[in-house]
């Protein structure tokens, strides 16, 4: 989609208005250069609900506790070591979800 709409391009996934960013440098200009319009939503009643009250590191409010989660969550999860081993996995599941994503957006008949 990045090669037809360009690095940033924004679709309705349901209800919801969702944004792609696509580019490293524009990632890193959003994530430290507005992270304080980012970094402090409202999660929705379901978000709340499945992270116990939104202490998960997605819903939790941009402080110290934060911080504390995201230093760990890159620590521990976002290393090499656990990316190297996951790849097969993200690139078969992003592969089933384009391929899904074409066969309803390509078929003008489609529901």
């Amino acid at each position: 989609m990045a090669h037809i709409y360009g690095p940033i391009f924004k679709f309705h996934l349901g209800s919801e208005l969702h944004v792609v960013i696509n580019t490293l440098d524009l990632v890193k200009a959003v994530v430290r250069e507005q992270n304080d319009i980012f970094a402090n939503r409202n999660p929705s009643i379901a978000a709340l609900t499945i992270s116990y009250g939104g202490i998960y590191v997605v819903w939790s409010d941009n402080n110290s506790y934060w911080r504390n989660l995201r230093k760990i969550f890159a620590h521990k999860v976002l290393n090499n070591k656990n990316l190297e081993a996951c790849r097969l996995l993200f690139s078969t599941e992003a592969n089933v979800l384009a391929s899904m994503v074409w066969e309803n957006t390509s078929d003008p008949n489609a529901k």
